[in-house]
């Protein structure tokens, strides 16, 4: 059986980054997001502005999956359920601003939403409907021409939006610290059909942020009413 892979950071800053199970890297040092894609997710968070000890960075899976496969990991006597569990006493223990999910499993295990080119760049409502998602592809993927929940070869203008989501994730695991000792702030409350879907905070004209109170999605499909 592949090494124990813990997550690793202090996540001062209010962000946690989860991505999918360690690699050969990750599983020979015992540490997450090291080697190529290690690189990267370093490069990434440096260009918005924040060191990778700033941060909690952590996997779904703790083990590195039968050759790097998440499906084959009930060969060694896990299952995604049970690591989900681990990961949110994890998150709990930090209580974060904003989650990170670098992939489509991480996105699943800290939101429940399936589709990582549908949800990624959007703000959502993590399982324990309070703390904030964003989900982005995972950086291995511009390593490898393709990836999880990538659909295909990825290009340069992938690294573009990657960047972006995680420049994004800092900003919303920063903006009350930015914002503390400001005695002004405005709030405006979202509706539809008089049911409230999200509310808006601001402290400053060009800056806000947005915290969604209802899956409209999901509301719109059971219902039809929205």
């Amino acid at each position: 059986m592949s090494n124990y892979v813990p997550g690793e950071g202090r996540g001062e800053n209010g962000l946690v980054l989860v991505g999918e199970a360690p690699g050969a890297h990750e599983d020979r040092i015992g540490r997450p997001f090291v080697g190529p894609s290690g690189d990267l997710l370093d490069e990434f968070l440096a260009e918005a502005g924040i060191h990778r000890s700033e941060v909690y960075i952590t996997n779904v899976v703790k083990y590195q999956p039968p050759m790097n496969d998440i499906k084959k990991i009930g060969m060694m006597g896990l299952s995604l359920e049970e690591c989900e569990k681990e990961l949110w006493t994890e998150i709990n223990a930090i209580k974060p601003n904003c989650i990170l999910a670098l992939g489509n499993t991480a996105l699943k295990a800290v939101s429940g939403k399936d589709g990582i080119q549908k949800w990624r760049g959007s703000v959502i409502l993590g399982k324990d409907a309070k703390t904030k998602v964003i989900g982005t592809i995972h950086p291995a993927a511009l390593l490898h021409g393709e990836g999880e929940g990538s659909g295909g070869a990825m290009n340069f203008s992938a690294r573009v939006y990657i960047q972006h989501d995680f420049k994004r994730a800092v900003s919303l695991g920063r903006f009350f610290e930015f914002y503390q000792g400001h005695q002004t702030l405005s709030v405006d409350i979202e509706v539809i059909r008089a049911i409230p879907v999200c509310i808006g905070l601001a402290f400053h004209p060009n800056h806000g942020v947005s915290v969604p109170l209802l899956d409209v999605f999901s509301l719109q499909n059971k219902t039809g009413i929205v």
